[in-house]
C-alpha cells in the first residue's frame, strides 16, 4: 500500500508506466505535468520561476528540485544546469541577502539565516542526507560566525557548525540530486531533465524523482 500519494494519484499511475518503460505518461493531471524548457539561461530561469510559484502554493520548505547531476565536470566557463547552479539562483529568489544578517561560505555556497541545508557526511549527531533549517550567529568575543541547524528530529538537539571543516559538510538543499533524495518526500517536486544528461537518463532514476512527490 502506498501512503505517500492517494490511491487515485497520477503520480502512482505514472510511476508504474515508467517502471514498465512506457512513455505515454499522464501529463495534464492536477498532480503531474510536463513543462517544456530549453538548456540555456532562459531554461534555468523557467525552472526557478516554476520553483518560486510552487513555494507560494506549498511553502518554501515543501518544494525541491531534483536533478541527475550535482556539479560541473566541464570547463568552469561552460553553462550547465545541475544542483550546484540551481541552488544559488533559487536562494537569491526566496532567501536573498539582507543587510545586517550574518552569512558564511564554503567552497560552493554562501549560507544565510533561513536557508534549507543538507548534511553531506555522517557524524555522531547527524546523518548524511539529513535536511534542516540554518541559523547564523556571531560569537561576540571572537567575532566567529557560526551556524545552528535544526534537523527536525523530535527531541533532538540542534547541531552547531563553527569550523571550515564543519561548513564543508553542508550544502544548500533547495535542489539536490535524485540519488540523494531516496527515502525523502516533498509536497512538490520539480525534475529538470535534458538530453545532455546522457547516461543518467534511466527509468529507475526518473521513477525515484517522480515518486518523491506527495
Amino acid at each position: 500500500k502506498t501512503f505517500r500519494q492517494g490511491a487515485d494519484s497520477s503520480i502512482i499511475a505514472n510511476g508504474n508506466l515508467i517502471k514498465d518503460g512506457q512513455s505515454n505518461l499522464i501529463t495534464m493531471a492536477e498532480d503531474f505535468s510536463q513543462i517544456p524548457t530549453t538548456y540555456d539561461k532562459d531554461g534555468l530561469n523557467k525552472i526557478v520561476d516554476t520553483y518560486v510559484d510552487a513555494c507560494q502554493i506549498y511553502g518554501s520548505n515543501n518544494v525541491v528540485a531534483l536533478l541527475p547531476k550535482r556539479a560541473k565536470k566541464q570547463n568552469a566557463d561552460d553553462f550547465i544546469i545541475c544542483v550546484e547552479t540551481v541552488n544559488p539562483v533559487v536562494q537569491e529568489r526566496i532567501n536573498p541577502a539582507r543587510e545586517g544578517e550574518y552569512s558564511r561560505s564554503n567552497r560552493v555556497y554562501t549560507f544565510r539565516k533561513g536557508d534549507r541545508v543538507m548534511q553531506m557526511s555522517n557524524t555522531d549527531t547527524v546523518a548524511n542526507g539529513d535536511v534542516g533549517i540554518i541559523e547564523m550567529n556571531k560569537e561576540p568575543r571572537t567575532n566567529l560566525i557560526y551556524a545552528k541547524v535544526d534537523f527536525g528530529y523530535e527531541g533532538a538537539e540542534a547541531v552547531y557548525y563553527a569550523t571550515d571543516e564543519d561548513f564543508s559538510n553542508l550544502t544548500l538543499a533547495y535542489a539536490t540530486t535524485i540519488h540523494k533524495s531516496q527515502g525523502s518526500e516533498y509536497a512538490c517536486v520539480l525534475t529538470p531533465l535534458y538530453e545532455c544528461d546522457g547516461i543518467m537518463l534511466q527509468r529507475n532514476l526518473l521513477y525515484t524523482a517522480v515518486t518523491r512527490a506527495k
